[in-house]
């Protein structure tokens, strides 16, 4: 019966989704790749980090994952290299100054969604910016505050004659290059390819509607798992009432 349900289940997602579609491909790729990942990264608290050597696993704590799997992550993660890569990491995350609020919604796809509630065809990175920085919950940091005022200052200065008026998303590098902020928010956004280079309308619509794909793609990849967990907690149901019939007969 779950297997008829997860079969259901996937097809009506199919029908709403073109497997043929390069961007579609891409972006199912993407998420299954990030879904990988976060397990791993759980994985990892739950038996790894703090657990001492000589009681570390040697078998697979989950259905899905063979020992030999299993003990190649261990590996992995034992590695002093990895272990080097992984406090680095934690500590560019304590670096960060700007905390984008979007959410599980990736930065592009947040802007496709503010672009259709208020109607824009040409986006104000500043005004995105401040969108994408503010929490439902904590409204803007105070980090963020200060580089949108000193933003704003700076579109309303007066251009001088004979000077190409600064684009909102050459204020917003200005600012955080001068803050130190090792900051990708722009290239996140799609607001610019590079430092010298911005996006042209299509490159932006085309990243806008892999976003949205991606997104699909992460709604589907979320009920699969779900799925995927009562398929497995009704396997160990019917495994133990197995066992404790056969234990009944004797």
């Amino acid at each position: 019966m779950m297997k008829a349900i997860l079969t259901t289940s996937w097809a009506s997602y199919q029908l709403a989704i073109n497997q043929k579609h390069k961007p579609t491909k891409d972006a199912c790729a993407d998420v299954l790749q990030k879904g990988i990942r976060q397990t791993r990264y759980n994985l990892m608290r739950a038996y790894f980090n703090g657990v001492p050597a000589n009681q570390i696993r040697t078998t697979s704590p989950i259905c899905s994952m063979t020992d030999e799997q299993w003990l190649q992550l261990v590996a992995k993660w034992s590695n002093p290299k990895n272990m080097q890569i992984s406090e680095q990491n934690k500590k560019n995350r304590l670096n960060v100054r700007f905390h984008q609020a979007t959410g599980s919604c990736s930065c592009v796809a947040h802007l496709h969604a503010y672009k259709e509630k208020n109607k824009v065809v040409e986006l104000n990175a500043v005004d995105v910016f401040e969108d994408c920085h503010t929490s439902r919950r904590k409204g803007l940091s105070d980090a963020a505050k200060d580089a949108i005022s000193s933003m704003k200052a700076i579109m309303e200065e007066p251009i001088p004659d004979g000077e190409t008026p600064r684009t909102s998303a050459e204020v917003i590098s200005k600012v955080l290059s001068r803050d130190n902020s090792n900051t990708t928010f722009l290239k996140s956004a799609g607001l610019l390819v590079n430092s010298k280079k911005s996006v042209t309308p299509t490159e932006t619509a085309l990243q806008e509607e892999l976003a949205v794909e991606r997104q699909s793609s992460a709604i589907l990849h979320e009920e699969v798992l779900t799925l995927k967990e009562q398929a497995d907690l009704a396997n160990e149901a019917l495994a133990k009432t197995q066992k404790e019939l056969a234990e009944f007969k004797q």
